[in-house]
């Protein structure tokens, strides 16, 4: 998988979401806010943006219809004993898959 330079984002806006442990697939993997307001900034212009999903390793946000499979990902590091989270957000375009 190529990746590219990520950005550093750290919002109040974008804490962890209430229920949102029922959905990790390892502790401590969140994101899902950061991937919800993507994926609706993404649709909102133009882009085919099918679903955001809780991975393994963190937030993947599928993008469609730009010749190869591409997406954004989120990982994550909680902040002290607070919700806020440091959050690291990179495009992410795999150049294969082993289930394929």
């Amino acid at each position: 998988m190529d990746a590219q330079p990520f950005l550093h984002v750290r919002s109040a806006g974008l804490r962890i979401l209430p229920g949102e442990d029922q959905e990790l697939v390892n502790e401590g993997t969140y994101g899902k806010a950061c991937a919800l307001y993507l994926q609706a900034q993404l649709t909102a212009r133009g882009y085919t943006v099918p679903f955001c999903t809780c991975e393994d390793w963190g937030w993947w946000v599928e993008i469609q219809g730009l010749g190869r499979i591409c997406g954004i990902g989120i990982y994550d590091r909680t902040l002290d004993d607070s919700e806020d989270l440091d959050l690291c957000v990179t495009v992410l375009t795999p150049s294969a898959s082993r289930w394929a």
